[in-house]
């Protein structure tokens, strides 16, 4: 038990990062494909410090799993040779790139379509770095059951799963507070300008209907097949510590609560 309380900032550190990261994947979906007006594109633009948080709590948390937080600058000096320092690293991009179009955007300077499409472009890019290497550094010789590629592909799969969800609702919210402002607006006065509010929440409202909705499915599919396949290669591993194949049966019943969940 207190190992695996040990690996517990880990499991945060993955589980709220790869949210936040795939967010953006959402958001770049988003002012690529749909005709967002500008109040939509505002509201959006400060609900993007939801998965910003979701980055910064995980990186914390990432901290406390090395035991000693000043750990991390020794770290540093393993840059390029070891998986974990390299997860830090491109997450820690991803984190800079990701925090400078949140403060560009609020100030206005992403008011140009291109510039905010290629900013947020190489956001998302750099977020799908950030969750393979978060992946690869499970990967490691003293786990059997992580030294496959099914550990990079479930982080992935939880990334365009989870973070597409939460970016899913960050432009719904946005589309939400926009059409409330506009019936507002609207009350009160003639009728066209209630249609003017309805036409101009519609675009934001489909986003399910863009490659969002790929995306999202793509992720519960790839992160489903991937824990199975990893809770298989699990139940035939051998362990110095404990018998991982008698233990394997105890986890039957939470794995498949997790994929009714994913599928609700």
């Amino acid at each position: 038990m207190e190992i695996a309380m040990s690996d517990v900032p880990l499991t945060l550190f993955t589980t709220l990062a790869s949210i936040g990261a795939g967010a953006f994947l959402v958001i770049f979906v988003a002012i690529a494909t749909l005709k967002l007006t500008d109040a939509q594109m505002r509201k959006l633009d400060q609900l993007t410090i939801i998965p910003i948080l979701f980055g910064v709590v995980g990186m914390i948390c990432a901290f406390f799993h090395l035991a000693n937080p000043g750990n991390a600058f020794q770290l540093l000096n393993t840059i390029g040779s070891t998986p974990m320092a390299n997860e830090i690293m491109w997450f820690s991009i991803f984190m800079v790139v990701a925090v400078i179009y949140w403060i560009c955007a609020l100030a206005g300077v992403l008011k140009a379509p291109r510039g905010r499409l290629i900013l947020s472009m190489i956001t998302a890019i750099l977020a799908v770095i950030a969750g393979i290497f978060m992946g690869l550094a499970y990967m490691v010789d003293t786990i059997q059951v992580w030294q496959t590629l099914w550990s990079p592909a479930q982080m992935v799969g939880a990334l365009f799963f989870g973070g597409g969800m939460l970016g899913i609702w960050l432009v719904s919210m946005a589309d939400n507070v926009t059409a409330d402002t506009d019936a507002d607006n609207a009350h009160g006065r003639h009728g066209s300008h209630a249609d003017a509010g309805d036409a101009g929440r519609g675009d934001a409202a489909s986003i399910m209907a863009s490659p969002t909705k790929a995306i999202v499915t793509l992720g519960a599919i790839v992160f489903v097949v991937s824990t199975i396949g990893i809770f298989i290669a699990g139940s035939g591993a051998t362990s110095a510590m404990i018998d991982v194949a008698a233990n394997a049966e105890s986890l039957i019943a939470p794995m498949v609560i997790s994929i009714i969940l994913v599928a609700a």
